[in-house]
């Protein structure tokens, strides 16, 4: 199951999960990024019943243009915040702030 779900996120960004990268170049691979696309796993398993690469995939895909893991990316849109995207840090509030945005968008 959750190798199913990170191949499926390894396909979606594949820039922000190339192996040449470090957390501080990419926050998909930070520790915050991790643990928050844990909650959008979870939340895709439980509304979906996803289990697979393709139904991850699927879950995931309103991800793609709305995220900023690299420099690349640009920056965070919060609603009424905006960040940098290397901003965000391993904290329990930067985590929540971004799990709950990266929900908010599997969820429309």
């Amino acid at each position: 199951l959750i190798s199913q779900f990170f191949k499926a996120v390894k396909k979606t960004f594949p820039e922000a999960w190339d192996k040449k990268l470090r957390p501080h170049t990419s926050r998909l691979i930070h520790g915050a990024g991790i643990v928050a696309m844990g909650y959008v796993m979870e939340y895709l398993f439980n509304r979906d019943n996803a289990r697979t690469f393709q139904e991850f995939r699927a879950g995931i895909a309103p991800l793609e243009e709305r995220t900023a893991w690299t420099d690349k990316d640009g920056s965070w849109y919060f609603g009424d915040e905006i960040r940098n995207w290397n901003s965000i840090q391993n904290t329990p509030k930067d985590i929540q702030l971004l799990a709950s945005y990266l929900l908010r968008c599997v969820k429309k």
